[in-house]
């Protein structure tokens, strides 16, 4: 990934744990972890997280692509990346990841300390 990554962006099917699902499948199914005004967050057949909404950033998607190439540290895999239209004109942007089990770092940022 050493360029400027395209839009629409999907990893290839060799990459993926399961079939990808789709919009349809993403807005009707899956445990709800978080929800905000414009962004929702879920747990997909427990093989995806998946973030959508009208204020969810790719470049979240974007810069943990690049994270995952460039740098040691351990962030889930991106699978796709990518934007649909509502019925109202809205952007609404997907970024679909690897689920991983654990605690997430909103669970554990208040007890970390600098070191």
């Amino acid at each position: 990934m050493g360029q400027i990554l395209e839009l629409p962006f999907f990893a290839p099917q060799n990459r993926l744990p399961a079939p990808l699902p789709s919009q349809a499948d993403i807005e009707s199914s899956g445990k709800v972890l978080q929800e905000y005004t414009g962004r929702r967050v879920v747990l997909y057949d427990n093989y995806y997280i998946i973030k959508y909404g009208a204020n969810v950033s790719l470049t979240e998607g974007e810069n943990m692509l690049f994270v995952n190439e460039k740098q040691a540290a351990p962030v889930p895999e991106v699978f796709a990346l990518y934007s649909t239209t509502d019925v109202q004109g809205n952007n609404i942007n997907y970024i679909i990841m690897e689920y991983v089990s654990g605690q997430g770092l909103d669970a554990i940022w208040a007890h970390l300390d600098s070191s």
